[in-house]
């Protein structure tokens, strides 16, 4: 246990070194159990079954048959979406979000064609409270070999079916459910051509003023057996970008945080790097359009039945993506009722008691809140290894701040240790850490003086 105390806004304590993160404040949450347990690793086959008979669902395909093809696949992902809608008393909303994509360069030349119109399939699952989004998706096209062949048989079980079908289920069971925020779930389209399909709705999340609290992509999360021989179902990679402490970043150690209390049996092991190396997936273009994401891929990859004929169901694990799922669940119910993160809008020294002070904001009215967590580490640490709850503290007119909450911190020096804070809801959730950031404290500054 950490100890810590805080009197009169102090907060003091002896160092602990941990090699773990924190733990949630509360792990027996019945909600999110319920969530879990009905997870089905049968409709999970039933559905990758279904959309591997599409034979390919390579963005140029044939969009007109019902049964081949990339349109005979968003149409069926579309049609269950809408089922579950139906399930859900009308709360889920299905909806097909079409684009052109312009085709420059090889693809045109191959394809003999100027711009292809495609389409992601989304269901929405509308907040309670407010319109904050949480993301998650994985691309439903394939490939084999050429990414521009759309008559090549391209099964895609793996790559990315079952990232597909995972959020397909978690669709159906999330949406029995309400939540504090927005949940969205995704198939993406384009992915093999460029990540076309999370470009255009990142871009468009930007330009129409989204608040994302999040992203997730789930591709290529269904093999356990490695190229190498090696059989791994019991973790899964978490790739989010540097900074080390950027949202992307915070949002990954969220997931591990709570995915190992609530799915005890799965590890999420963070990898410090925006993707596979040389490789990319829809997380990317919404961490390039300003918004946190992370991507989960198996921990062994078998590149031989990658973006060829080979991608087929008797190789997929499906209790394994079903697994994956829980991961998601566990991080999405406990994301999407948590409070919305505070800002830490100043951090500095008191030359006199040599304390550090922290000043931040926070969007959650204080009577939704039962307090704050702060959070420390030595700087060559990755987790936190210490914190301390404090209550709500009384805001205060700080200069060039405006109204803030603030707290003091003992014996901790600021040039060795990073600090961060998360929020605490009356429900016991907890949201991602904030850390400090000199451009979003320039731009509060600047915001306070111009009121």
């Amino acid at each position: 246990m950490r100890k810590f105390f805080f009197v009169a806004g102090v907060v003091s304590g002896l160092a602990v070194n941990t090699a773990t993160p924190q733990s949630p404040m509360f792990n027996g949450d019945q909600k999110v159990q319920n969530i879990l347990s009905t997870i089905s690793s049968d409709t999970i086959r039933f559905n990758l079954t279904r959309l591997a008979a599409c034979g390919t669902r390579n963005t140029f395909s044939d969009t007109l048959s019902n049964t081949r093809g990339v349109g005979a696949a968003r149409r069926w992902i579309h049609r269950t979406f809408t089922r579950f809608s139906k399930n859900s008393g009308g709360r889920l909303q299905a909806s097909f979000d079409y684009f052109d994509q312009p085709l420059e360069g090889r693809a045109a030349v191959e394809t003999k064609m100027s711009s292809v119109r495609t389409a992601n399939v989304i269901a929405l699952l509308p907040g309670k409270k407010d319109n904050v989004m949480y993301i998650v998706g994985g691309h439903f096209d394939s490939m084999n070999n050429n990414r521009y062949d759309g008559k090549i048989d391209a099964p895609g079980a793996n790559d990315d079916g079952s990232g597909t079908v995972a959020v397909m289920e978690l669709a159906r069971v999330m949406s029995q459910y309400e939540f504090e925020h927005t949940l969205v779930f995704v198939a993406f389209t384009g992915e093999e051509q460029g990540l076309w399909g999370s470009y255009h709705l990142a871009k468009r999340g930007k330009e129409e003023g989204w608040r994302v609290g999040g992203m997730i992509t789930n591709d290529i999360v269904g093999n356990t057996h490695g190229g190498e021989g090696q059989m791994e179902n019991g973790y899964v990679r978490c790739f989010s970008p540097d900074p080390e402490d950027s949202p992307s970043r915070h949002l990954a150690r969220f997931a591990k945080q709570h995915v190992e209390v609530f799915v005890p049996e799965m590890r999420v092991e963070m990898i410090f790097r925006l993707d596979r190396f040389g490789r990319g997936g829809d997380h990317r273009p919404f961490t390039e359009n300003g918004f946190a994401g992370m991507r989960f891929t198996e921990p062994n990859e078998f590149f031989a039945r990658q973006h060829t004929g080979e991608d087929r169901l008797e190789y997929v694990d499906f209790d394994y993506i079903s697994r994956i799922a829980k991961v998601n669940a566990a991080t999405l119910a406990c994301l999407a009722d948590a409070p919305l993160p505070p800002q830490l809008v100043m951090i500095n020294r008191d030359p006199q008691t040599y304390e550090t002070v922290l000043s931040w904001h926070s969007d959650q009215p204080a009577d939704d809140l039962e307090g704050f967590k702060i959070l420390m580490r030595e700087t060559g640490d990755r987790y936190w290894q210490e914190d301390r709850i404090i209550a709500v503290p009384a805001e205060i007119e700080a200069p060039n701040l405006g109204k803030v909450y603030q707290a003091r911190v003992r014996g901790r020096s600021i040039d060795q240790y990073v600090f961060g804070l998360s929020a605490i809801g009356k429900n016991g959730r907890e949201s991602v850490v904030s850390t400090f950031d000199l451009q979003a404290a320039q731009a509060w500054v600047r915001a306070q003086r111009e009121k």
